[in-house]
């Protein structure tokens, strides 16, 4: 083996051979899944103008989504109904959906169902709580003598609860048993909307902001239509005429 070579062999094992690192074409980067977040409150399309309530008005209209307690003789009457039921709703927080379905306009008053009263004074943040208790004769729970529902109202900010009851003998005096309708199909719930809303009006008028029970407005025809007949005859100061003999 000459010089040479062995000189070539001792540098191979001195310095080995390395392959060199395979280059790799950098990818473009994935694009990250779009994060999407649920709404926490529900947002409403509030009219700011009379403007914008009269064409919201109309859009019920067009739709035929108007309760009948609110259509009017004309359809201009309807959308004046519809507009003021969506401004008075705007006043007490209810968006103008919740507002047409749940507030109307009987006797010429503002009115609200029952159920949408009660949501206004829950919601108000003014009541610790709301009880109600039901009597009734042998502790049936029937409708009849001796049926009595008392609704107690209870205010964060005063001590004393607001106690407010409807009977039998009540709805018996204002002639509203046997009346045609819910008393004569519901008479139990129908007395309970009466102690309720004079518990609402009288302990949680602040939330209610002059909106009157639907279910109670509705009897005021009832009542209003009742005939008193009073004797009077002793009353009577003209003196009595002699008789001819």
């Amino acid at each position: 083996m000459t010089d040479q070579m062995q000189t070539d062999d001792d540098l191979e094992i001195a310095t080995p051979k390395v392959d060199a690192p395979k280059q790799e074409i950098a990818s473009p980067p994935k694009p990250s899944p779009i994060q999407v977040q649920a709404q926490r409150e529900v947002m409403a399309i509030m009219p700011r103008t009379m403007d914008e309530a009269w064409k919201m008005a109309n859009a019920f209209v067009l739709a035929n989504m108007v309760p009948r307690s609110l259509e009017g003789k004309t359809q201009d009457e309807t959308k004046a109904k519809v507009m003021l039921a969506i401004c008075k709703g705007s006043e007490v927080g209810y968006a103008p959906v919740t507002a047409v379905s749940t507030i109307m306009v009987i006797n010429n008053k503002a009115c609200i169902y029952g159920d949408g009263a009660t949501a206004l004074v829950q919601n108000s943040g003014k009541v610790d709580w709301i009880k109600t208790n039901i009597e009734s004769k042998d502790d049936s729970g029937k409708w009849g003598e001796g049926y009595k529902v008392t609704v107690t109202l209870k205010r964060k900010d005063q001590d004393e609860p607001y106690i407010r009851s409807f009977s039998y003998e009540d709805a018996k005096r204002a002639r509203l048993t046997g009346k045609q309708g819910p008393w004569t199909d519901y008479p139990e719930r129908q007395c309970y909307w009466r102690a309720a809303s004079w518990a609402y009006r009288d302990g949680a008028a602040d939330a209610l902001m002059g909106l009157a029970l639907a279910e109670e407005v509705r009897d005021y025809e009832t009542e209003a239509s009742r005939e008193h007949t009073t004797d009077t005859s002793s009353l009577d100061d003209t003196p009595e005429q002699p008789q001819a003999a």
